[in-house]
C-alpha cells in the first residue's frame, strides 16, 4: 500500500474494534459524529470508514469514560463532607 493511501473499514469492522454494536456505528454515521464515505444510491448502499477515525472516536470515548469517573469521584467526595 502506498504511504498517501487512506485505508478503510467497513462498518462491521469498524463496529468490531471499538466494541460496539454495528447499529450504533450507523447512527453516527447518520448524525455525523462519524465520518464515512457512502458507497452506491440506493437503499442497500454502504459506508466504508477511513481507519483515522478509529483513533478520533476512540479518544473521543475514552475522554467520557475519564469525565464519568472523575464526576462520581466528585460526587462521593462530596458525599462524604456532608456526613462529617
Amino acid at each position: 500500500m502506498k504511504k498517501n493511501e487512506t485505508q478503510f473499514l467497513s462498518v462491521q469492522q469498524f463496529a468490531k474494534r471499538l466494541g460496539k454494536h454495528p447499529n450504533s456505528i450507523y447512527r453516527a454515521i447518520w448524525s455525523n459524529r462519524i465520518s464515512a464515505i457512502r458507497i452506491g444510491q440506493s437503499k442497500n448502499s454502504t459506508y466504508r470508514i477511513p481507519v483515522s477515525e478509529l483513533e478520533r472516536v476512540g479518544l473521543i470515548d475514552l475522554e467520557e469514560i475519564i469525565n464519568d469517573m472523575v464526576e462520581k469521584k466528585l460526587k462521593e467526595r462530596l458525599e462524604q463532607e456532608k456526613k462529617q
